[in-house]
This record gives C-alpha cells, structure tokens and sequence, in this order.
C-alpha cells in the first residue's frame, strides 16, 4: 500500500512539473495584443479602492461582464505592476491547477482509474492547442472559467454520491453553487457548460428519466435558480445591452456550412500534434463544403456509436462531452468570431480522455494494431510536447 501511494505521489507531481516544464519558455514574453489597453492603459485595471465596484461594472471597455477577472488582474497589478513575466507565471499556474482538477474530474465525470485519469491529465498539461490560452494574458477568462467549471462538476457528482454521508452531500452542494458562480463571473460560457455537464452526467447515470430525477432534486434546481438570477441582475446592472455582436446573416447554406466548417477546423487542432495557427479569419462555406461534408459524416458517427454503445457506458460520455465542447463553434450565440484557438481550450479535456481511453485499450490487447496504436500515441505525445514548448 505505501509502495502504491508513493507511486500515485511522484506520478501526481511528474504530471505537474511536465506540464510546468513545457510551458517556462512563456515566462519571457511581454505584453501583447490586448494587453496594451487593458494593462498598460489600465482599462482593466480597477482602482484599489473602487475594487467592489467590479460587480456592478463591464470588463474595461468591452460588453463583457467578467468580476473575477477584474480581481485577479487588480491583484496582479499591485503584485508586479508593468512586469508581464509575473502575469504570464500567474496563467501558469492556474493552468497547473487545471491538470490537477482535471484528475479528479476524469475520476468522478468519466470513472477513470487513478492511472487513466493521470495520463488523460497529462494530455491536458501538454496539448499544444492550449498554447495560445496559457501564453495570452488576455485568455485568462478561459482559463479561470474552465478550472471552475471542473472543480464544480466534481463537487456536484460528491453531492450525489451515496458514499458520503448527508454532511458531506450538503457541503459539496454548497460548494457546486458557490464555484459555479465564480465559473459564471469569470467568462459567459460557464453558463452553458455547467448544466450541460450536469445534464450528460445525469443522463448517463442511469436508465431513469434524466428530467424526472433532476425536477426531484429541488435544492439543485433552487439553488441554480438563485445563482442564475443573481447573475443576471448582477450583469444587467454592469452591462445594460443584451448582447453587443450582431448576428452573422447568411444564407443557409452558408450558415450551415461555416459552422460545420469551423467545428472541423477545431477538431483537426485537437488532433494535430503541432501548434494551431492563430489567424481568426474564417472562409464562408457552403454545406457542401469538403470540411462541411466531414464534419458531418463524423456527426452521423457519433450519433451512431451512441446508439450502439447505449448512454451508460464511457465511450458515450466522451462524445457527449465533445459535442457540448464543441459547440461555441456552432455560434449559436454570436461570438466575436466563428473561430479562435481559445474556444478549443476546453475540448482538451475530451482528448485527454479519448487518448487514455485507447491506450487502456491497447493495454488489454496484444495485437499488431493495439501495439501499433499505442505507438502512435507515444510519438504523438512526445511531438505535442516538444511543439507545446
């Protein structure tokens, strides 16, 4: 038993200090792009004084409403002031943070084992699409929003877990609104993803009517309530417009097809081994498109493998949580833009499990194309952590 927990403990820090190694070369980098405004003129930079003022007020100039952001740039401000290593080491570490959460969430969301879960964890740490979120200062909001949408879910499948006692149950729960809300606080996504994640986890659960099971549970939905009506009266007050993007008016055909486009594009980032371009710009496509036609050749598979895999089983939880990662791209809400590395940055979470996945199958097989394919992943980790780099 100490001979296991040893290893668990060097395992647990090897994935760290991987995942903190790759990312030092970072450090150095200076201010750019937004930075400039929101740093360097202070357009996001809240007085001391005025430091609650934050939940009532718009992020800088933007339509965006993002306290907790504000906080932590104020806070880094008083720490380092125009020095940009310090806020590049902050993104760092919450980006440590991130793997670390991410174990115990492939632990509770998807089952894994302890050895799963550190593997798809150190697929998080390195993946070379993150690089853009954790070098930018101005994606903070990504990172933050992703770390507590995590930490939440853990927290609600504790509260469900019949293994805790009732004390336990209501801590977790409490614990579920609080970070939720600071997931909400940190970037509008949150909003979508938290009861997303909840709804598959319930979905998947078991047999039961999803709905039935989640309208019995009245302190989860009193207690989204509240949150989300605090939200909302908190948001109004600091950004009176419902939205500030207008809507992209195409044609359907190119409605369609960009959308489908631009969710291909981000696939083949999270495949890709090597680090994503940074151009924003998105070619509109009709549904005919090539990259239209593949994306949805791989919705009919998923589709597919979840009605031959039934819901309850792993490989049906991680096309579910794609889909729901995925779907900024859909642009159902309009977004500053169809495509950014940045809205990719929570589907890792999802190749990390799919890679863990394949090499625990190629572990219980001893064929040539198991063996072939565990290969494959291992040059393909060394290759994204090189890249990452």
């Amino acid at each position: 038993m100490l001979r296991n927990f040893k290893v668990k403990k060097w395992l647990s820090l090897g994935v760290v200090i991987t995942t903190l190694l790759i990312r030092l070369s970072y450090i150095n980098n200076g201010f750019v792009w937004l930075d400039h405004g929101d740093i360097e003129q202070k357009r996001a930079i809240v007085p001391l004084s005025e430091l609650l003022n934050v939940f009532t007020e718009r992020f800088g100039e933007t339509g965006f409403y993002r306290p907790i952001v504000s906080i932590l740039l104020r806070i880094e401000y008083s720490l380092f002031g125009l020095w940009a290593p310090g806020y590049h080491i902050v993104n760092i570490l919450l980006h440590c943070g991130l793997v670390f959460t991410s174990f115990y969430f492939f632990k509770r969301f998807f089952t894994f084992t302890e050895k799963q879960a550190w593997i798809a964890s150190l697929i998080v740490g390195i993946h070379p699409l993150s690089w853009f979120t954790v070098g930018t200062i101005a994606s903070m909001p990504d990172l933050l929003a992703t770390l507590f949408t995590l930490a939440a879910i853990v927290f609600y499948i504790e509260s469900r877990d019949k293994a805790f006692s009732k004390d336990e149950k209501r801590r977790s729960q409490l614990l579920f609104f609080f970070v939720s809300f600071l997931a909400f606080l940190s970037k509008e996504t949150a909003l979508v993803l938290i009861p997303g994640l909840v709804f598959i986890w319930e979905l998947t659960l078991s047999r039961q009517l999803v709905i039935k099971r989640i309208q019995n549970n009245k302190l989860l939905l009193i207690g989204l309530l509240v949150i989300y009506c605090s939200y909302f009266t908190l948001r109004t007050i600091a950004v009176p417009e419902v939205w500030r993007v207008p809507s992209h008016d195409l044609p359907l055909s190119q409605a369609i097809g960009t959308r489908l486009s631009a969710t291909a594009r981000t696939m083949f980032a999270l495949i890709t081994p090597l680090p994503s371009r940074i151009s924003d710009a998105t070619p509109l496509v009709g549904i005919l498109h090539e990259k239209a036609l593949l994306m949805s050749l791989i919705l009919a598979t998923c589709i597919w493998m979840l009605w031959r895999k039934k819901l309850q089983t792993t490989t049906s939880k991680i096309i579910l949580f794609m889909v729901l990662a995925l779907s900024p791209q859909l642009n159902i809400i309009p977004l500053p833009r169809f495509w950014t590395t940045n809205y990719g940055y929570f589907a890792i979470i999802g190749v990390g499990a799919i890679i863990s996945l394949l090499l625990g199958w190629c572990w219980k097989k001893k064929s040539i194309l198991a063996k072939s394919v565990q290969v494959g992943i291992v040059v393909w980790v060394i290759l994204a952590a090189t890249s990452t780099a």
